[in-house]
């Protein structure tokens, strides 16, 4: 039997859809090898190698039924409800002792298996700030942007209506989303008053939502809020460490500049949810209607990656890269595996995801497998489970050859690095080390001049600026570069 591997898209090589008929196969073929047989004007010795094997499975029948279905296994097949693709930045390492750096791309997919079926319903209970600082416009578009949701939402989906200050009040107890007019009516009554307890606010969401089975809705708390809660962050943070075992994510939205960016990202963190930073009133609606099309798009939930490392591989740091920035919590399993929970994957948003590995392999050559990745979730629609398993192995040669790092991953890991930058000189900057962070935040802005984003950097040199002279940074440059860096790679193609 011929060789396969499905690895290897061999679609893709030859140029042809998956449900290529044979003649179209053949076709294909026969003008790929016109082009690059290493005879002709432009031939590529490697590449009229690939077209060949491509052709080889894909013009017998029983190769290709196995090979598609092997690709389906792996989930590498174009029809797999949960796909993952490996780029490293390098396919050979030395074979001598040390440590050698080697990064590792996942480009983690979802689709919708089959014939599109009805989406999961929403369980929502949207968690409004009507205190005092909430007045006038900011409190207006909160208003608007609800009466969106409300008017989005089907029959099916349910929503609960809370408002907090002082302390939270029950608008609406969740309840089916088929009387709108009550449901806006109760929306556009809320005034402003009073301080900011987000904990009561957000514990009465909770509430509301877990009162129903969680595997028959997509279930989330929606935050809005422009102030500093009072006395009660822990609190706060252990509310939403229970709410994710309960199966319930917290999408944390902050307007204007005084609200706390880290609590808001913790709770988003620990929640397994996302915050967000609407610098003015009329964002709000646009960002709003934004995460409810995630949510009403979620094809698999409780995804969840792990890794079992061979012994001379160190994981060094991991990242989502793609569709936001941020450094990826650590969860150690009971038999030594690494695991991260990526929350939900929704329809036409694929997550990248960056890891630093430190390979000490010392002098044996040949091909070696550095560790397995698996990919786990469970289907939105139907609740069954899905997996991905894949090897990522390289080559240990005496001398390797020379490879150019892949342009998509060179293009990752230099926004990655301004966002690590900034990160980095906030933590600094809180221990004291004002000379460190100054310099973190000018190399920071000194990329992001030389990566055409000259707004950020200026921002960056200007905070930069107050904290050499002693001064406090702003609250706003700092949600700027917070925000603004972890979405460099919006848009990023593949």
């Amino acid at each position: 039997m011929r060789p396969i591997d499905p690895t290897k898209d061999y679609y893709g090589i030859l140029g042809v859809s998956v449900e290529a008929t044979p003649e179209e196969v053949k076709n294909a073929y026969r003008e790929l090898v016109r082009q690059y047989h290493p005879d002709s004007p432009q031939g590529d010795e490697e590449k009229f190698r690939l077209i060949q094997e491509a052709y080889e499975v894909l013009r017998d029948e029983v190769l290709r039924r196995t090979y598609d279905r092997q690709r389906q296994i792996r989930g590498t097949a174009h029809t797999a409800p949960l796909t993952c693709q490996i780029t490293l930045s390098r396919n050979t390492l030395w074979s001598r002792p040390g440590p050698q750096m080697l990064y590792i791309l996942l480009d983690v997919d979802a689709r919708r298996p089959g014939p599109a079926r009805q989406r999961l319903p929403l369980n929502l209970a949207l968690v409004i700030d009507r205190s005092t600082s909430m007045k006038g416009a900011r409190l207006d578009n909160v208003k608007m942007a609800a009466v969106d949701l409300v008017d989005y939402l089907s029959p099916a989906d349910r929503v609960a209506i809370i408002s907090f200050s002082d302390r939270a009040r029950v608008e609406v107890p969740s309840s089916l989303a088929d009387n709108k007019v009550a449901l806006r009516s109760a929306i556009m009554g809320l005034m402003p008053g009073g301080g900011t307890e987000i904990y009561q606010g957000l514990l009465a969401g909770l509430h509301e939502v877990s009162a129903y089975p969680i595997d028959k809705y997509t279930s989330y708390v929606i935050l809005l809020t422009d102030g500093h809660t009072y006395g009660d962050d822990e609190k706060i943070r252990s509310l939403a460490t229970m709410a994710k075992a309960q199966g319930v994510g917290i999408i944390a939205m902050g307007i204007g500049e005084d609200w706390n960016d880290l609590l808001l990202d913790d709770i988003a963190k620990l929640s397994g949810g996302v915050s967000d930073y609407i610098s003015s009133p009329r964002q709000i609606r646009e960002v709003f209607m934004s995460r409810l099309n995630e949510l009403a798009t979620i094809i698999l939930r409780q995804v969840k990656l792990s890794c079992n490392l061979a012994s001379y591989v160190k994981l060094h740091a991991a990242f989502r890269v793609q569709p936001y920035m941020e450094q990826l919590n650590l969860n150690p399993t009971a038999n030594g595996e690494l695991a991260f929970d990526l929350g939900h994957l929704s329809e036409d948003q694929p997550q990248a995801l960056v890891f630093e590995w430190v390979v000490e392999a010392g002098t044996e050559q040949g091909e070696r497998r550095l560790g397995r990745i698996e990919l786990t979730g469970v289907l939105a629609d139907s609740r069954e489970s899905v997996s991905v398993r894949r090897d990522v192995k390289v080559n240990f040669m005496l001398k390797p050859p020379e490879e150019e790092v892949p342009a998509r991953l060179v293009n990752l890991l230099a926004r990655l690095s301004v966002f690590r930058l900034q990160e980095q000189a906030w933590r600094v900057l809180e221990a004291g080390d004002t000379r460190r962070a100054t310099s973190l935040l000018e190399s920071a802005a000194t990329r992001l001049f030389d990566m055409g984003y000259p707004d950020l950097g200026h921002i960056a040199m200007l905070e930069a600026e107050r904290i050499e002279k002693g001064e406090q940074v702003t609250s706003k440059g700092r949600k700027q570069m917070r925000y603004g860096t972890r979405s460099l790679t919006i848009g990023s193609s593949r």
